[in-house]
């Protein structure tokens, strides 16, 4: 008996708390330009990349790459079943000579992004500039 209640406890903290937030990242080796993101050791494209477990919201997004520090990346959410996928928000890495950074908190512009269970969210280096070298976008993400 003791161990059912163990189990459901371990359950409901899974089900209230653990699942909550989730940390997407992608990256790419080497020099990137006009390409999507890998996630994991997926290769990126729209249709695959961090898939929503339940409804939620992007709540924060930073980034960090070498080289062109005003490279732009866009983020992107596919719905499964519908065509192309649909630009969420945009950003670029700040004007620092050697690493670029983006934090969307110290972003005016950025408003959390609200998603459905099984959206697709991709990320991808904007054609805008030159290549930038090993970039990292994380994505955090709230679930309701």
């Amino acid at each position: 008996m003791l161990a059912k209640q163990i189990i459901n406890l371990e359950q409901v903290l899974k089900d209230n708390y653990l699942r909550k937030v989730d940390v997407a990242v992608f990256s790419r080796d080497g020099s990137c330009d006009s390409v999507y993101l890998r996630y994991g050791h997926v290769v990126g494209n729209y249709k695959r990349g961090h898939q929503m477990k339940y409804d939620g919201k992007i709540v924060r997004i930073v980034a960090q790459g070498l080289g062109n520090v005003s490279k732009q990346f866009a983020l992107y959410k596919w719905t499964i079943g519908s065509g192309l996928a649909t630009a969420l928000f945009s950003f670029s890495l700040d004007g620092n000579v050697n690493l670029g950074t983006y934090d969307s908190d110290n972003d005016a512009s950025f408003s959390e992004i609200n998603l459905n269970k099984y959206d697709i969210i991709s990320c991808r280096a904007l054609a805008a500039g030159t290549a930038v070298i090993d970039p990292i976008v994380w994505v955090i993400v709230i679930y309701d």
